[in-house]
Order: C-alpha cells, then sequence, then structure tokens
C-alpha cells in the first residue's frame, strides 16, 4: 500500500486476474498451500473461509468482509521458523548470517503514514464481519489499540476479533488486552506455540514458557468467553517431539484436539518436514505409531504422515544442517541439546 490504495489493489489487474482464475474452477498458484492440504483429506483455510462467508451476488462486487492485517514487522521474538520480514528481531541475526547483506530496513508498515491506513480501513468498517490480526507481534504494536478503539467508537463490538499471537505479555505499555476484549461478542486467539519448555524456547527465541502459561491462565481467568486455541507451526524442529506436545497440550494445559492447529512450515523452505531423508522419515513414521497420545489427538499425527508423503525435498537437508548449526553458533545453542534424533546425522555432516 505504499504505491497503491486498499481500493486500487483491490480493483487492480491482479486482483482481477485471481478473481478470473478462481471462477474459471481452475485455481491459482497463490493457493497451493491450500491445495496441499486439502490433498492430504484436511480442511483449509480456503475451505473453512469458503463455508463461512457467502459469495456476492455480483462477481465484478468487491466487498471486504474479512480483514487480514499486520500493522507492521516489529516483533519480540526471533523464532527459528521466522524471517526478517516478519520480525525486526531477526534482523541483527540476518546481518550475520548473510555477512553483511541483509539490510536493515527499520520498522516495515502497510503504509507510509499511519493515518493513511486508518483513512483507507475506515470506508470498509461497515462490511467488516471478522478482522484478523497478526504481525510481527500484534499485542504488541500501538495501532492494534487504536483500531480497536476506532471500532469501539463506531460500535462495532459485533465484529468477530481473531489474532496469532506470541502471548508473551497481555499489556502493552498502560494498556490491558482483556479490557478490550471484554468490550466485543466474539473473541478467538491462536496462541503460537510449537513447543513446550526449554524445546519451545529453542524454536521460538524470546519465549519465556513459565510466562506463556501464566498468562494462559490470566486470559481464561479474566475473559472465560475468549476461545483460546494453539497455532503450532510444524517443522523439522518440532516434528519427533510432537506427541510429547500434543500429549502435554492435553494433560498440562487443558486443550482439547479440536483447539489445536497444525500448520505446515514451507518458507523457509528448509525447515519443511519434506526436507527429511528417507531413513529419518520411517523413524519419524514408527515413532508415532507407538505414539501415547489420547486418542482423539491421534489425528493430528496421521495428517503429518500425509502432508509429508506428498513430496521429497530431502535435497535441501544439507542446507538445514548448515543453516542449523550457523544460527547456533550465533545463538549460542545447540540443537542436539534438544532433537537428539539428528545426532547422526549432524554429526556425519562436515
Amino acid at each position: 500500500m505504499h504505491e497503491n490504495s486498499l481500493n486500487e489493489i483491490l480493483n487492480g489487474e491482479k486482483a482481477q486476474q485471481l478473481k478470473a482464475e478462481m471462477n474459471s474452477g481452475l485455481g491459482s498458484a497463490n493457493c497451493q498451500y491450500c491445495y496441499d492440504i486439502e490433498a492430504t483429506g484436511n480442511e483449509s483455510k480456503r475451505t473453512l473461509n469458503l463455508k463461512k462467508y457467502s459469495l456476492p451476488k455480483n462477481a465484478d462486487e468487491t466487498i471486504i468482509k474479512y480483514l487480514d492485517i499486520r500493522f507492521s514487522n516489529q516483533c519480540n521474538f526471533a523464532c527459528r521458523t521466522c524471517m526478517p520480514s516478519a520480525s525486526t528481531s531477526w534482523y541483527q541475526d540476518a546481518t550475520i548470517l548473510s555477512r553483511g547483506k541483509f539490510i536493515d530496513p527499520g520498522v516495515v508498515k502497510p503504509t507510509k503514514v499511519d493515518q493513511e491506513l486508518f483513512d483507507q480501513l475506515d470506508q470498509h468498517v461497515h462490511t467488516l464481519e471478522e478482522v484478523y490480526f497478526a504481525g510481527g507481534e500484534p499485542l504488541q504494536e500501538s495501532n492494534h489499540y487504536e483500531f480497536l478503539d476506532k471500532l469501539l467508537e463506531k460500535e462495532r463490538t459485533d465484529i468477530r476479533l481473531l489474532y496469532t499471537t506470541n502471548f508473551s505479555s497481555l499489556r502493552f505499555k498502560t494498556k490491558k488486552v482483556t479490557d478490550y476484549w471484554n468490550q466485543f461478542k466474539t473473541v478467538n486467539v491462536n496462541l503460537s506455540l510449537d513447543d513446550f519448555g526449554i524445546r519451545g524456547e529453542y524454536i521460538r527465541k524470546g519465549l519465556k514458557y513459565k510466562t506463556f502459561v501464566e498468562n494462559l491462565k490470566t486470559l481464561r481467568k479474566e475473559s472465560p468467553h475468549v476461545k483460546v486455541s494453539i497455532a503450532t507451526a510444524v517443522s523439522l524442529l518440532n516434528v519427533f517431539s510432537l506427541p510429547d506436545f500434543l500429549l502435554h497440550l492435553s494433560e498440562e494445559l487443558q486443550f482439547k484436539s479440536n483447539q489445536v492447529t497444525l500448520d505446515f512450515v514451507f518458507d523457509p523452505d528448509l525447515y519443511s518436514i519434506r526436507v527429511l531423508p528417507a531413513a529419518l522419515k520411517d523413524q519419524l513414521k514408527a515413532k508415532y505409531q507407538t505414539a501415547v497420545i489420547p486418542e482423539n489427538f491421534r489425528y493430528h499425527l496421521d495428517k503429518v504422515i500425509s502432508y509429508l508423503d506428498l513430496e521429497d525435498h530431502s535435497f535441501l537437508w544439507n542446507k538445514f544442517i548448515s543453516y542449523t548449526k550457523a544460527l547456533d553458533q550465533i545463538r549460542s545453542e545447540s540443537i542436539l541439546d534438544f532433537i537428539p534424533d539428528y545426532k547422526e546425522a549432524f554429526s556425519e555432516k562436515k
């Protein structure tokens, strides 16, 4: 939106091309991730939204019912499966890894001036049904609270609020997010968590797991109407420990199986579970078969195996090892302290 307004983008050539591709029934290459999920027999965001929202009667009409907004890439985490475009906390490591080629762009925002964004969004508030906040880290973003204030001013407390958050804090300066959420009828919060304890802290640099658990207790107490779920990014970093993690979510954090969503990392591509060599894929399948988890959680493991077998990207395995070793050195960590399943592979790689 630095070059074109929201309305120009919605009615522009690329948007019209996308509409034509979808209306033709042939689909779009931009939707390949959802197609891959659907190929495993599971629901994708695409199919879920088709059920949730009715299509406009006029195919040429553009009405915004769902808004996905990321006010900036300002974030206090530097998760291993993330990247600088989504987190300012990645800048320092990215500079070292690229040997100085990465240039700090500052905080990345959708418009040059914040007020420009609010002015453009104001034109569509009356048609909104749901707003999805992500980042960066939305709960640590001042514009997130300003936007909620605007919705409250317009008495749009009927709008469904949806979040993906690292949940590191319920407070931002003088504001407390539960004070806002308690004024809206429907709030769904996806808590980004890829593992528990020190393994989780290794994957999501910045995570303090004990604080996460305390925040969860506070939210459940102060805002019981808020629907909370776990959003897990399945990657080479947690695929072997996933059964233990699911058991922990069930027994320790009291989540039901339908309150846990697994998404598969495909960018950066070197973290995709399809990168596993054949021998490790067989080892993983054997582990899943004997895993002790609640029976109603087992379909999550089945989903992982289905996705794993769709394609073979093992040609990226050595890239994963080299990259992980380099990042471990920068962060004074070792993957083998958390994922012993890779000990032989990391020892062989020179």
